[in-house]
């Protein structure tokens, strides 16, 4: 079970940089369980030791799309 954190609702940069950045996580976790992970914190200790995974993840490659686009 993920356990999101509510930004403070004052309304100061911090309250929404909060709110972006656990924005940001819940989209890659939902991503990451999509892919069939079904533990987060292994998941996570695995893409913090090889970066390239989480572009692989998230789509993203330097390679051209084998349809052209």
């Amino acid at each position: 079970m993920v356990t999101i954190r509510r930004p403070p609702s004052d309304g100061s940069p911090h309250a929404k940089q909060v709110g972006k950045t656990a924005s940001l996580r819940n989209l890659a976790i939902g991503r990451v369980k999509l892919l069939g992970a079904m533990s987060i914190a292994p998941t996570n200790g695995a893409i913090r030791d090889l970066p390239e995974r989480a572009a692989w993840i998230l789509g993203i490659t330097d390679s051209p799309h084998p349809s052209g686009t």
